[in-house]
């Protein structure tokens, strides 16, 4: 596994590029981690780290970065609204995964409001190769109510039932 620090977007976005152990494996999709509210590229307690560097020895590359005001990356001067500047950031990210890694499908991870972010690029952007199992998953932060956060998830099947029901991923 390769880390390096990387810029890009006219050098205003800073990230960190994961790349994959061994490229045997073509055709994998790219991997963007986006940020859960106003955490940095590391994520939660770091969880954003552990999963790149997991996904490299898998084979996926994958780019943990900072969207703009975030971070070590600086606020945007264009006045766009904040909603926008953010899908602006992730559709950046993408072209430099598509330039520089020739990666042509991706799967977008984001807790909280890094998954909402993650549900309206895939909206947004019809290339992003995001599928509906990814936009239903994507969307499902927040939707879980009390009782359910409450309750002890029983591994990881439990918790792909409860992202997966209808009633969860209702907004």
């Amino acid at each position: 596994m390769k880390e390096h620090a990387v810029t890009f977007a006219s050098q205003s976005l800073v990230g960190v590029l994961t790349d994959a152990d061994h490229a045997d494996k073509p055709g994998l999709p790219a991997v963007v981690f986006l940020n859960a509210g106003m955490l940095h590229r590391v994520g939660p307690n770091r969880l954003h780290v552990r999963l790149a560097r997991n996904l490299a020895r898998r084979g996926f590359t994958s780019l943990r970065f900072d969207r703009s005001g975030v971070g070590d990356s600086p606020a945007r001067t264009d006045g766009l609204p904040l909603r926008d500047a953010a899908l602006g950031d992730v559709r950046d990210a993408l072209d430099f995964l598509a330039a520089e890694r020739g990666a042509s499908s991706f799967i977008l991870v984001g807790l909280c409001s890094g998954a909402d972010l993650a549900f309206g690029s895939c909206v947004e952007e019809a290339g992003a190769g995001c599928s509906r199992a990814t936009a239903r998953c994507g969307g499902a932060c927040g939707a879980l109510n009390g009782q359910q956060v409450r309750q002890p998830l029983q591994g990881n099947a439990t918790f792909r039932q409860k992202l997966t029901r209808k009633q969860a991923c209702a907004r």
